[in-house]
């Protein structure tokens, strides 16, 4: 359901910029902000699968590997300016706990790309 999300919050924040009477209100931009905040909210609840790791077939582990490669750049992409510091507080704890080497790769590439984020601004 990542994919899902990612569009689903797009298709919703464009609509309150559309349908408000001004796109750059404080109010409009804080409620773009929390949905934003509430979609990384919800990627970082998708690492809490790590912990369940051992009931995962390899076959799981290398699909739960490539939903963090693919979608988690995609959000990062999306919204490069958001605040992904518990995200990659996660990837990091997640890592330490980690044995499957497609997810270390996975949560390695993530906080390098996060990290890549941080230098830009």
């Amino acid at each position: 359901g990542l994919g899902l999300q990612l569009d689903y919050f797009k298709l919703g924040n464009d609509q309150i910029k559309e349908n408000a009477d001004d796109p750059n209100s404080g109010s409009v931009k804080r409620n773009i902000k929390s949905n934003i905040e509430t979609l990384i909210s919800n990627y970082t609840i998708y690492l809490d699968d790590i912990n369940d790791e051992k009931a995962f077939s390899e076959l799981g582990k290398t699909k739960l590997a490539e939903g963090i490669d693919n979608y988690f750049s995609q959000l990062i992409a999306l919204y490069p300016d958001s605040n992904y510091s518990r995200m990659r507080n996660k990837a990091e704890l997640m890592l330490k706990k980690c044995e499957s080497n497609d997810i270390k790769s996975s949560l390695t590439k993530l906080i390098e790309l996060i990290d890549s984020k941080k230098k830009e601004e």
